[in-house]
C-alpha cells in the first residue's frame, strides 16, 4: 500500500526542542524569583496583621473602650503608622516582584521560541500585555498557559499538576488585588462607625487571600525552579 493511498495523513514530526537555547540566562532568573516570591509572602503577612490590627482598632472604638479621647487619637496614629509602612514595604517587593516575573516570562517565551516551540504571542507581547488595563489578568493567563504548556513538552517534571499551581496563583493574585484596590475606597465624611468596621473586616478578608495567593505563588515558583533545574 503505497503512502499515498493510507486513510489518515502521517503524524506530524515531533518538536525537539534544544535545551541548550531554552537555559539561556535562565537559572538565576529561577532563584531570584523564588526568593522574591518569599519576600512578597513575608510581606503579605505584615499587611495581614496591620489589617487585623486596624479591624480590632475599629471594633475597639465601636465599643468605646478607650478611657479618652485623647488615648484613642495615639491609637489610631499608632494603626495609620503600621497600615502605611506595612503596604509602603509591600508595594516595594511586590514592584520588585512583578520585574522579576516579567523577566522571567519574556526570557522564557524568546528561548522556547527560540528552541523550536513557537509560543501563540511573542515575548514583547507577552511582557506588553502585562501593561494593558483589566485585560492584563486574562491576557498574561493565556501566555502563562501558553508557556506551560511548551515548557511540560521540555520537563516532564513539569506535570499538569504543577502547571495548575502556577495558574492558581495568578488567578488568586488577580483576585486580590482587585479586592485590595477595592478595599482602599474612601467612606464618605458622614460613614458611620458601623461602615468604618465592614471597611475593615472587608480589607482582612482581602489581606488574607494575598496572603494564601503569594503562599501558592512560592510553591509555584519551587517547582518551576526544581522542575527545570537542568537547564
Amino acid at each position: 500500500m503505497s503512502e499515498s493511498s493510507l486513510p489518515y495523513p502521517p503524524p506530524p514530526p515531533l518538536v525537539v526542542l534544544n535545551d541548550g537555547v531554552l537555559g539561556r540566562k535562565i537559572p538565576g532568573v529561577h532563584k531570584t524569583l523564588f526568593w522574591v516570591s518569599i519576600a512578597a509572602l513575608l510581606a503579605s503577612i505584615v499587611i495581614l496583621i496591620a489589617e487585623i490590627n486596624n479591624y480590632q482598632f475599629m471594633s475597639d472604638l465601636k465599643n468605646e473602650a478607650f478611657a479618652s479621647t485623647g488615648e484613642m487619637r495615639i491609637r489610631a496614629d499608632e494603626v495609620d503608622s503600621f497600615i502605611a509602612s506595612a503596604y509602603g514595604f509591600g508595594l516595594l517587593i511586590y514592584v520588585v516582584l512583578s520585574i522579576v516575573f516579567l523577566v522571567w516570562l519574556n526570557k522564557m517565551t524568546k528561548n522556547l521560541n527560540d528552541s523550536g516551540y513557537k509560543t501563540k504571542k511573542g515575548s514583547r507581547w507577552v511582557v506588553g500585555s502585562f501593561f494593558i488595563p483589566v485585560a492584563n489578568y486574562f491576557l498574561v493567563f493565556g501566555s502563562i498557559k501558553d508557556l506551560l504548556f511548551g515548557l511540560g513538552k521540555a520537563f516532564p517534571a513539569l506535570t499538569n499538576n504543577h502547571q495548575k499551581t502556577v495558574k492558581t496563583w495568578w488567578i488568586l493574585f488577580s483576585i486580590s488585588a482587585v479586592l485590595m484596590r477595592a478595599s482602599s475606597t474612601e467612606l464618605s465624611a458622614d460613614a458611620d462607625i458601623d461602615q468604618y468596621l465592614n471597611l475593615a473586616g472587608f480589607s482582612v478578608c482581602a489581606a488574607l487571600l494575598n496572603v494564601v495567593a503569594l503562599g501558592f505563588g512560592v510553591k509555584a515558583f519551587k517547582q518551576l525552579r526544581d522542575d527545570t533545574k537542568t537547564i
